[in-house]
């Protein structure tokens, strides 16, 4: 019985982990890097974008998609600040 229950949470964990997350309307998705924040080399172009987590709730302004999407927490992001924008 425990090897069927063990069996069964684990087939569901695994459908739940390949659901595809889509985007809030009029975000992009972060192409997340391989590596910690303070690793990557954005360029320091200004260009805000607004970061959003996985639910769409906005963590934050940044510099720019590279440098958002570098931040752990950021899944997607939209042009602009996010003092701009409207929920």
């Amino acid at each position: 019985m425990r090897i069927v229950s063990l069996l069964a949470a684990g087939l569901l964990l695994a459908a739940c982990q390949s659901a595809p997350v889509e985007p809030p309307e009029g975000a992009r998705v972060c192409d997340k890097p391989d590596m910690p924040p303070e690793k990557v080399a954005c360029p320091m172009i200004y260009n805000p974008v607004c970061g959003l987590d996985a639910v769409g709730t906005q963590v934050g302004t940044y510099g720019n998609s590279c440098q958002g999407c570098a931040q752990p927490g950021v899944m997607f992001y939209r042009p602009g600040r996010c003092e701009d924008q409207t929920l």
